[in-house]
């Protein structure tokens, strides 16, 4: 059997998020597959809080890190990919 895989070094990052069920399933996707790390650019407040009761991941929407901007979030980081939901963002 193999040694579990460390994503520590990993992050999912949602921008502008204002639907709890996109937040809850990403959450519960991520705690399924042991990613720890969500990050939260500009949230819509109520949805975020909302989001809390996702099946499974209430301790990683609890540890979720929020930032202001994309920019913001992205210090630090070899790698972003983008994959916008709606129109275009560059970074």
């Amino acid at each position: 059997m193999s040694a579990q895989p460390d994503f520590d070094h990993l992050r999912v990052v949602l921008v502008a998020t204002r639907n709890p069920l996109n937040i809850g399933a990403a959450a519960r996707a991520m705690s399924n597959f042991g990613f720890l790390n969500l990050c939260l650019v500009n949230p819509f407040e109520p949805s975020f809080r909302e989001a809390r009761s996702a099946v499974g991941a209430s301790e990683l929407l609890a540890n979720a890190r929020v930032f202001a901007t994309v920019h913001s979030h992205a210090r630090g980081a070899s790698l972003d990919e983008s994959r916008p939901g709606r129109g275009g963002l560059s970074l």
